[in-house]
């Protein structure tokens, strides 16, 4: 730096010849900082926060430059650097001597927090001890009182299964007693509460399917059941019967189906209707013998209606057997009228001495497979489905289709016979 020295302002002269006292020029703050040693070392202290911050080294002559013009002014103020510094360090001793003696004071202080913390712990680690020893204790208390009252639970619930258990069974007992007086009425069972009760018995029982087998009340139970079932099918279907074909046809029609009664034949009502005896034997019994039953009347619609609610409570297999039975036995007569004949063997002509005698006229007659003979056939099946409206009024339900199967039946017997006409 150049060494120049600095010169005192030329203060102007007015015309008296007296001076005038000008205000001092404003200063830049680099000058500012440079009279002031310390803000001039808290400047430093910014100055190489800056730079390390932004990577670069810090430069002190550099930053000497920035706030000094000349070496002068430096060597002007060093003296004030020097004191500010030595003032700074002098503080920083103070407070770093304050500090030792505030630790060294601190430190008793601080060993005897340590301590009363170790015995704080100890003795919380003791009541945390105390208080699981006392929940163990508890829990054990607990256990022994929850004990018992595991066992009465179950007792409870058990108690109230067999509770339930012998409702049901009292229930099941009750219905197969209705079942059973309902089946005993006369003429004609009471088809229409039976079959309530059937789906009742049905609902009963599936709650004690685990015991049937194996308990024997139990077994005889569901089998009295199945035998009250097949007595009440064998009575509407011999309702059903009488009201198509009479006592006595029925009676016949009973010898050969599989349809049996489980009731004493001497009970049944059909005992003695239809049966044949000898003169003799009329005459020898004719004193002694007790008048004989007369015929069961003939199941009114509503009973029958209750018969096909019957049928339904007791399953879908037990309606398509009685659906097969009742249109098989409607298509008897037609099996009956229009039974195939057999062709005859033709006899060879006798030759003989005597005079030959003129033949017979041979019958004007049809085979059964004619045209006339298919309308006939369709006429008899027409006039039956008018006769078993007129029987059996709103006494099937739509669902049951029977108007269906008994064509489906019929068509099979026509069937061979129409497929004849078409071969002709």
């Amino acid at each position: 730096m150049a060494n120049k020295s600095p010169r005192s302002p030329i203060l102007p002269t007015s015309q008296t010849g007296t001076r005038v006292a000008l205000p001092p020029l404003s200063q830049s703050p680099a000058t500012a900082l440079s009279n002031n040693p310390t803000r001039l070392l808290d400047a430093f202290d910014a100055y190489v926060s800056t730079r390390r911050s932004s990577g670069a080294q810090p430069d002190p002559i550099d930053f000497l430059n920035q706030h000094y013009s000349s070496e002068a002014l430096l060597v002007a103020q060093l003296p004030n650097i020097r004191d500010a510094i030595g003032d700074r360090m002098n503080r920083l001793d103070d407070r770093i001597s304050t500090a030792l003696q505030r630790q060294s004071d601190s430190a008793e202080v601080t060993q005897r927090h340590v301590q009363e913390a170790k015995a704080s712990v100890a003795s919380l680690e003791k009541r945390i001890r105390l208080v699981q020893e006392k929940a163990s204790q508890s829990e054990q208390t607990v256990r022994e009182i929850t004990k018992d009252m595991k066992r009465l639970d179950c007792a409870k619930r058990h108690l109230q299964r067999t509770i339930t258990t012998l409702k049901r069974l009292h229930m099941l007992i009750h219905a197969v007693e209705g079942l059973r007086q309902a089946c005993l009425l006369q003429p004609y069972p009471d088809y229409k509460s039976a079959s309530h009760l059937v789906d009742a018995t049905r609902l009963l029982l599936k709650h004690f399917d685990a015991y049937t087998q194996k308990v024997e009340p139990m077994r005889l139970l569901a089998a009295k059941v199945d035998d009250l079932q097949a007595e009440l099918k064998f009575s509407l279907v011999r309702g059903f019967r009488i009201v198509n074909f009479g006592a006595e046809q029925t009676k016949q029609m009973e010898k050969k189906g599989k349809y049996k009664s489980l009731v004493d034949p001497e009970e049944d009502v059909l005992s003695g209707v239809g049966e044949k005896k000898d003169d003799d034997a009329i005459d020898e019994v004719e004193e002694d013998e007790a008048p004989k039953k007369p015929p069961p009347p003939k199941m009114t619609p509503e009973a029958m209606a209750g018969g096909i609610l019957l049928i339904d409570a007791i399953g879908k297999e037990a309606r398509v057997e009685f659906m097969t039975s009742f249109v098989q036995d409607q298509l008897i007569e037609y099996s009956k009228i229009y039974k195939p004949v057999k062709e005859q063997p033709k006899e060879k002509p006798r030759v003989s001495s005597f005079m030959a005698q003129p033949e017979a006229p041979k019958e004007d007659t049809k085979p059964e497979f004619s045209l006339e003979f298919i309308e006939k056939r369709f006429l008899w099946f027409r006039n039956l489905l008018s006769e078993i409206q007129k029987k059996y009024p709103n006494v099937f339900p739509s669902y049951w289709n029977l108007e269906y199967h008994l064509t489906k039946n019929f068509l099979r017997r026509v069937s061979p016979f129409s497929a004849k006409i078409d071969c002709r």
